[in-house]
Order: structure tokens, then C-alpha cells, then sequence
């Protein structure tokens, strides 16, 4: 047994041959596949072979059921924002996209003199997704209410 292509977080477990013989070749046999924890909120493929020597092989295709979820973090959930002045929040994601992530920041609702700055979206790459943005931490880009 061997992963042939694919996920390299998908693949057979410790066992790499089963044995057939005379008396036990009509009896199937457990191969257990393996998904490792990652980052990524990709559900992965990977293709997993069985071949002997003289047999056409037989590829089985697994497909990881990701655990994790993509979805937008804040340091924060409150921010007091004192009057004539500012206050920040930062953003991440909760795991890694397969591509860039534009998250827009807005005011949805409530008190009209309470709103973000300039800055209305923020990119996050499958590089940086785990880091916060904010202003002071981002070189300018973030999320600054006034």
C-alpha cells in the first residue's frame, strides 16, 4: 500500500503489505487511512494504491472530512472607544484558505458616531492568515474605529 499522488496528509497507516494465501484470499483484509491534523480547511484527496507483482493495481481514492473551519477571529469582541478619539481591533482567520481571503469591516448598525476608519478590507493569504492585522501591527492596514 502506498499514497501514489494527493494530500500528503492522507495516507495508509503502518501497514505497507498484506499477504494473501490459499486458504484466505477471498477474505478482505483492513487497510486503515490516515488523516493528519493540519491547518488548512481543505476537505484533501489523495489516490492510495494496492499492487502485486504479476495483478493489475487497484487505486482507492480517499477524501479527508476536514475538521477545520474557515471563518474570521478578533482579538476582540468589545472595543471602547473613547469620544474624539480612536481604537483598534485586529482580524485573522481561523484556518488556512486555499486562496486570498478579502474580509470587508464595516458598521452594520448602532450609533452613527461610532464607525471604522479609512481602511475597509483586509487580505489575508494562505501565507499570513494567522497573523492579526490591525493598524499599529499591520504597517497601516486594520481595523481602527473613531
Amino acid at each position: 500500500m502506498s499514497r501514489v499522488a494527493g494530500d500528503t496528509d492522507l495516507g495508509s497507516s503502518s501497514v505497507v503489505s498484506l499477504v494473501f494465501t490459499s486458504s484466505n484470499w477471498d477474505t478482505y483484509q483492513t487497510v486503515i487511512v490516515l488523516a493528519l491534523e493540519d491547518a488548512d480547511a481543505a476537505n484533501g484527496t489523495a489516490t492510495i494504491r494496492c499492487s502485486a507483482s504479476g495483478l493489475a493495481d487497484k487505486d482507492v481514492t480517499a477524501t479527508e472530512q476536514d475538521n477545520d473551519v474557515l471563518g474570521i477571529v478578533t482579538d476582540r469582541d468589545v472595543v471602547a472607544v473613547p469620544e474624539g478619539s480612536t481604537n483598534a481591533f485586529a482580524v485573522r482567520l481561523s484556518a488556512q484558505p486555499g486562496a486570498d481571503v478579502e474580509v470587508s469591516v464595516s458598521r452594520v448598525a448602532g450609533d452613527m458616531d461610532l464607525g471604522s476608519s479609512s481602511v475597509v478590507s483586509l487580505v489575508f493569504t494562505p501565507s499570513d492568515w494567522d497573523t492579526y492585522q490591525d493598524r499599529d501591527r499591520a504597517g497601516g492596514r486594520g481595523c481602527r474605529m473613531w
